[in-house]
């Protein structure tokens, strides 16, 4: 069900947003849809460190995490 006359003005596909098919989110200071790929990837973590602890997040693997989450912020603000 999309409503919405102008898709071209969408930020994002409803493909990865998958609840704004049905619902209007109006409240910012709430809870806000999350990303179908980030959801994905945070599951994808969190399998991992109860499958295998911390042991596969060594320090390197750490700043490996932190370089390329830096990498996108900075890409997402043009910075």
């Amino acid at each position: 069900m999309d409503n919405f006359a102008h898709t071209e003005s969408r930020l994002a596909s409803l493909e990865v947003f998958p609840p704004a098919q049905t619902y209007v989110y109006l409240d910012a200071a709430s809870v806000g849809l999350t990303h179908k790929g980030a959801a994905e990837a945070i599951n994808r973590w969190q399998s991992q460190l109860a499958d295998d602890g911390t042991v596969a997040f060594d320090e390197e693997a750490e700043v490996k995490c932190f370089d390329e989450l830096n990498a996108a912020a900075a890409e997402l603000f043009n910075a």
